[in-house]
């Protein structure tokens, strides 16, 4: 729910009542995840989503944010199962997203005719990379997404909420 929130959910299925679920997720990138615990009914076969804040102040979430996730289930007999850790993009889908790669280096844009501006912006966050890796002498080996808006309507859907004072100051 664009930029609201995002909803996890799971169905299981168990021989033993599934007595909890969590949900850890993170920034893809990011060893500090965080967890919640899915609403569930208790029994051998549940149905459970968690929501995750993303809308402002500390749980803002940007566009471009890789999201990875997986669940913990615990059964009655205290056997737990982990999930494979999986991956998805935190972007606005009422939009059609295209992407661009090279390297390290993701640029997400939308709309005709636009290719070659996000290719511009390829290019100078490439030649800022390599500007800036030499000052500060690092070197990114982690994915780098960025997420290239045709106006400025459009992206205040991802910003985080400001007051009409602080927007017109």
């Amino acid at each position: 729910d664009f930029p609201n929130d995002i909803t996890f959910t799971i169905e299981a299925t168990s021989p033993d009542p599934i007595e909890e679920i969590r949900v850890f997720f993170r920034p893809a990138g990011s060893g500090n995840s965080t967890y919640g615990y899915l609403d569930i009914e208790p029994g051998t076969v549940v149905k459970g989503k968690h929501v995750m804040a993303t809308g402002s102040g500390s749980t803002h979430r940007p566009p471009g944010t890789v999201v990875s996730y997986f669940f913990e289930i615990l059964d009655a007999e205290g056997r737990e199962l982990r999930t494979e850790e999986e991956d998805f993009l935190y972007i606005d889908e009422s939009l059609e997203w295209k992407s661009i790669t090279e390297g390290i280096l993701t640029v997400y844009y939308y709309g005709d005719f636009v290719e070659k501006r996000a290719r511009t912006v390829l290019e100078a966050a490439q030649a800022t990379m390599e500007d800036m890796g030499d000052v500060l002498g690092i070197s990114p080996t982690e994915p780098i997404t960025l997420v290239s808006y045709s106006n400025y309507r459009d992206m205040t859907r991802g910003l985080p909420f400001r007051s009409q004072a602080v927007s017109e100051g």
